[in-house]
């Protein structure tokens, strides 16, 4: 009995093994090993970690310089990115450049006016080197902020198949500011609909920031109230951002299936004593109901018979093993039956 209990066990813990996530010993030893300063720019604002610039007119021009320095004892290769400014789904300004399906920047782009002069720099161990953009302001004039990043991106040097790459990346914040700046970011949801999202109930929508203007530092609540103003979800997230005229999806997950009826999404960003409220509407209709209900439940049946099968696997295991030890015994049994015959003949 003790030898079958181990052998359950052992099984038990050979599949519970292959859930959990793989990662390797990189994750141990992924640091950055490089720094990065800012070389003060002569419309820089304030004395601060990024460049926030103001007296820049239509169709002036500056270079904004980054001292990088590699502390590592290894050489580096880094490309150099001017991004855009975006809000990303979990509404937190990005500047990777990797624009997702449903995000996008309106009106000036940053990207459009920064340009590093070298896409690629390669820095030896223990070495340094600046970093150059060339910026060149619009011919138009502005008011509020236009944003975007300087972003450099260590090539990736490992196998693809690793659980975690040996990567790092940096981003620093551009503001150019001119004319008014007293300009509030507004950002507004729209467009909200029903559906399930990685076989989730999940109400999707959009989130628009209409102004020239960017918005950081927000408390931001979601919640789904039906018809009659009850509230079925609420979820509050502190410290959110929003870049100046960026859309960016959002997705609030459901705790329970909605039934076919009349609903809405509201927004409520606080910025101090600043609040900005809008909700948008949408309707389920029974087709959408049934739709997501199954692909819900498709989720949560495939977890149960995935159990199923796993003890059913265990308990073919005991019945093949317990078979086997009887017919072993009863295998002895004759051989000692026949042992006995001889020895009596």
């Amino acid at each position: 009995m003790k030898k079958i209990i181990l052998t359950i066990m052992l099984i038990f813990g050979l599949v519970i093994t292959t859930l959990l996530p793989q990662t390797n010993a990189l994750a141990a030893s992924n640091q950055p090993g490089f720094s990065v300063n800012i070389v003060k720019n002569p419309f820089q604002s304030q004395d601060i970690g990024y460049f926030d610039l103001t007296g820049l007119k239509a169709g002036d021009k500056t270079t904004l310089q980054l001292d990088v320095s590699n502390l590592s004892a290894e050489a580096v290769t880094f490309d150099v990115i001017t991004s855009n400014a975006l809000t990303n789904q979990n509404l937190i300004i990005d500047y990777s450049g990797q624009v997702s399906e449903g995000q996008k920047v309106d009106g000036l782009h940053f990207s459009d006016l920064a340009k590093p002069r070298q896409a690629v720099i390669h820095l030896a161990a223990h070495s340094k080197t600046l970093v150059t953009i060339h910026l060149t302001m619009p011919n138009v004039t502005f008011d509020g902020q236009i944003m975007g990043g300087i972003y450099l991106k260590k090539h990736d040097t490992t196998s693809k198949t690793a659980g975690i790459h040996n990567t790092f990346s940096y981003a620093n914040t551009v503001i150019i500011r001119q004319g008014n700046q007293d300009i509030k970011a507004q950002p507004k949801v729209s467009d909200a609909s029903y559906k399930a999202k990685n076989n989730v109930s999940t109400v999707t929508a959009k989130v628009t920031n209409s102004e020239q203007a960017y918005l950081s530092n927000a408390k931001v609540t979601q919640f789904v109230t039906d018809e009659s103003g009850k509230t079925i979800k609420s979820e509050s997230s502190d410290y959110r951002a929003f870049a100046p005229r960026t859309t960016t999806p959002i997705n609030v997950q459901m705790d329970i299936l909605l039934v076919p009826g009349t609903y809405y999404l509201h927004l409520k960003v606080e910025d101090g004593a600043r609040v900005i409220e809008s909700k948008t509407p949408f309707t389920i209709n029974a087709t959408a109901a049934v739709v997501t209900g199954i692909a819900t439940i498709n989720n949560t049946l495939w977890l149960f018979l995935g159990m199923i099968m796993f003890f059913l696997l265990i308990i073919l295991f005991l019945l093949w093993f317990f078979l086997w030890k009887r017919r072993k015994k009863d295998e002895d049994e004759e051989d000692n039956n026949e042992n006995k015959s001889e020895k009596n003949e």
